[in-house]
């Protein structure tokens, strides 16, 4: 008889503001009233499950969502100095049956799911890409720029982006404007195609989609510098 837990499952993550003991507290009082079981917790981590096998082997699906057996996995991270990136992941956890209705379990664990992702959204909001801060989001772009243009064998244009990296990562105004001025069309990015030969690979990317990840990297860099703050 095989066992078809984590036949379903969800994951999700999302940036929050909130302190790692606060984001773990606030997770289990918007469960309080699950039946929920605390398998393990630490610092970073949280391990749950909720509901009851019981239940769903004798209601199937008529069992009420909250009785509907789960796995829950919470890992924290640090995303930022400020910030916490928070990592989801829910899981079936029906157990042992003779059989199992693909369709039907879905459509069960399904709206579980939604039911758990919107208490634990409500309880650890996430912040919008603006709350998060453009500067975050340039130091990212700016940073694997550098990299994506090393492994594709521009080392020059790497090499001049790389004289600015402290300045970028401290926000700085001259490095912000030489980053400005590379951007432009004719400056070293705006102009830049990657080309090597034969289109073989480099870091795992084939030709197009590495000139498609560098424009993707451009156009975050840009819109982080049209976005900050004039000082």
């Amino acid at each position: 008889m095989p066992d078809f837990s984590g036949s379903n499952e969800r994951h999700d993550s999302w940036v929050t503001q909130e302190a790692p003991g606060n984001v773990l507290g606030a997770i289990l009082e918007a469960l309080q009233d699950w039946p929920v079981q605390i398998e393990f917790q630490d610092d970073g981590h949280l391990e749950l499950t909720i509901g009851s096998r019981f239940a769903y082997r004798m209601l199937g699906i008529l069992t009420p969502i909250r009785m509907r057996p789960i796995r829950i996995r919470v890992t924290l991270a640090r995303a930022s100095t400020e910030t916490m990136r928070l990592d989801v992941l829910v899981t079936s956890n029906e157990g042992w049956y003779a059989f199992n209705v693909d369709s039907v379990a879905r459509r069960i664990f399904n709206s579980a799911f939604d039911a758990i992702f919107s208490a634990l959204r409500n309880a650890a909001p996430g912040i919008s890409q603006s709350t998060q801060g453009q500067h975050e989001q340039l130091v990212v772009a700016f940073n694997e720029l550098i990299e994506l243009l090393r492994t594709s064998n521009e080392s020059e244009v790497a090499v001049s982006l790389e004289e600015d990296r402290v300045g970028i990562e401290a926000g700085t105004q001259p490095a912000m404007d030489h980053l400005d001025a590379a951007l432009s069309p004719d400056g070293i990015l705006g102009k830049l195609v990657i080309n090597y030969a034969d289109g073989r690979e480099i870091a795992g990317k084939e030709f197009s989609g590495a000139n498609r990840r560098l424009q993707e990297l451009e156009e975050v860099c840009r819109k982080a510098l049209r976005d900050r703050p004039q000082v």
